[in-house]
């Protein structure tokens, strides 16, 4: 192991640490919710599962998970008759040629594919490695422009942490990263940062199976007593 993969494994593990039960809890359950999305998406519109996460997928680069995820819902509830939001064009071009052609092939890239394919299993080898994930590593608040040098040699460095660390604590690798993905945006930007993946209004909006916990931290209360609480309340878009 490297001295940068040293340092970027004691870092993760520093991450970990700080992950209170909100973050624990998301990051176990977050890709099985979307997952889950996804498939409602796809009874929704009468198309396969691979296509409404490949869509979800495409759409997803900068943009918020409940904008990606009313973008995708609105693109499929209209047949491609309705296509807009905040995403990059190209982006949107993808995600109708995946729903007018079944054209998978336009699923590429070194985070929206691993994306895609944990999506449709969170308990696949693959390792969702973002701007947020190369942050952690780096050890600073967020992902410039001056640091997409990272990208080529600390993807696999990133990923390669994960599986030591998933390893380890027995945890599913989508569980590892997700978990450090969310802690890490608290810890550097708060926990207004983490809510406004659900939107301005991310408050509001927060899936019942999380809020219930978050309700729970606001107040105060002890870790152990969450622990005690029911949290598999399921709600989809």
């Amino acid at each position: 192991m490297t001295p940068d993969q040293e340092t970027g494994l004691r870092r993760f593990k520093d991450v970990l640490q700080k992950a209170d039960l909100f973050e624990l809890k998301f990051g176990e359950e977050s890709y099985p919710w979307l997952s889950e999305i996804c498939f409602h998406f796809s009874e929704m519109g009468g198309i396969s599962r691979e296509q409404t996460t490949g869509i979800v997928a495409v759409l997803s680069p900068m943009i918020m998970w409940r904008t990606n995820l009313e973008a995708a819902k609105l693109l499929i509830q209209s047949k491609g008759e309705i296509c807009r939001g905040p995403g990059f064009r190209k982006n949107y071009e993808k995600a109708l040629k995946i729903l007018n052609e079944n054209d998978l092939s336009v699923i590429s890239g070194p985070k929206v594919l691993p994306f895609y394919k944990v999506l449709l299993d969170h308990a696949c080898q693959e390792i969702v490695v973002d701007t947020h994930m190369l942050a952690a590593f780096n050890g600073v608040r967020s992902y410039t422009v001056d640091a997409r040098r990272w990208e080529g040699s600390q993807i696999k460095q990133v990923a390669d942490l994960v599986r030591i660390i998933s390893e380890e604590k027995g945890w599913l690798l989508s569980r590892t990263q997700a978990t450090i993905w969310i802690t890490w945006k608290r810890i550097t930007k708060g926990r207004g940062d983490q809510l406004s993946l659900w939107g301005s209004d991310g408050n509001k909006k927060l899936p019942n199976m999380w809020k219930g916990i978050l309700s729970q931290i606001e107040k105060g209360k002890g870790q152990e007593e969450f622990r005690q609480i029911d949290m598999l309340h399921k709600t989809v878009l």
